[in-house]
């Protein structure tokens, strides 16, 4: 049914089409109160769904149950819950590490600590829900015993390694350094490189090879200022490029360290990579190391 407005209130006459007929319907009485309102109202209500007509209310049935269909899908998208992090890359990379299902060291057949418990996962923090990885050392433990890392190698021929994680420092030890991830070639063997990333009051990359008389070589590539902060989340990007004998290094996706010439006694290739995540060394226990790590990211060259 449809009121055709003011002109034709005045008339005092409705205009309903159906079928392809007109119809004029008197309308003095909804121009006031009394009877005639009531009578015009009911003469209108027998007219108005002979004037639809079948196609036209199956049409409106037909949006409305559309609607609620759209509107039903729609509630049940806002609802689901997100991918898992690792599941939602594609293509998939060579490791992938969110530490919310199974062992906290799956994917990673090394696990080194000290002592039980200095490390593994827990939902105190995360960047992917619901946990993360934790390594610690304790306050006062010896030199020789600042370890706590899981590690994983891989043996197929690379020429390098795009390692990505998130990092949040939880406690440091003020003026001291700790290396808190580390990428390796050739582990244990004369011939045995490696870069570690160092929390320090100025964050960097050293990479470590051993020289043909036995002594072991350290290069610092500084960073501009401290990149890594306590109780923040910081994406690290470290891409080794053996091909081009560089290290390029991002926070956050913002380039850290431009690319940089390694050594020229690292390889162009190698068959043994290994990545390490969690503590390898630290220069004081005047107080507590603890880092969390999650979504780690190996994908080789």
């Amino acid at each position: 049914m449809r009121l055709l407005g003011a002109a034709a209130r005045a008339t005092g006459a409705l205009l309903l089409a159906a079928g392809g007929c007109t119809f004029l319907a008197p309308l003095g009485g909804l121009e006031g109160s009394g009877g005639g309102g009531d009578a015009a109202a009911e003469t209108l209500d027998e007219v108005a769904p002979e004037a639809m007509g079948d196609g036209a209310a199956e049409g409106a049935s037909d949006a409305s149950d559309a609607a609620a269909d759209s509107a039903t899908h729609a509630e049940a998208e806002a609802d689901a819950p997100p991918a898992p992090f690792c599941t939602s890359l594609s293509p998939q990379p060579a490791l992938c590490a969110d530490f919310d299902e199974g062992a906290f060291n799956t994917g990673f057949p090394v696990l080194s600590e000290p002592a039980s418990g200095d490390v593994g996962s827990d939902g105190q923090y995360s960047v992917s829900a619901p946990n993360s990885l934790y390594a610690k050392i304790a306050q006062g433990d010896a030199i020789a015993n600042t370890f706590a890392y899981v590690e994983r190698t891989f043996t197929s021929s690379a020429k390098g390694a795009d390692f990505a994680f998130d990092i949040r420092p939880v406690s440091i030890t003020a003026n001291a350094s700790a290396v808190t991830a580390k990428i390796g070639l050739d582990l244990g063997l004369p011939t045995e490189h490696t870069l570690g990333l160092v929390l320090s009051t100025t964050d960097r990359i050293e990479e470590s090879f051993f020289e043909s008389d036995g002594g072991e070589v350290f290069l610092e590539h500084d960073f501009a200022g401290a990149v890594m902060q306590v109780g923040q989340w910081t994406r690290i990007d470290i891409v080794l490029s053996l091909a081009q004998g560089t290290v390029e290094v991002l926070a956050d996706g913002v380039q850290v360290l431009a690319p940089s010439a390694l050594d020229a006694s690292w390889p162009t290739s190698t068959s043994t990579l290994t990545v390490d995540v969690g503590f390898l060394y630290a220069n004081s226990t005047s107080s507590a190391w603890t880092a969390r790590y999650d979504d780690v990211v190996v994908s080789l060259m």
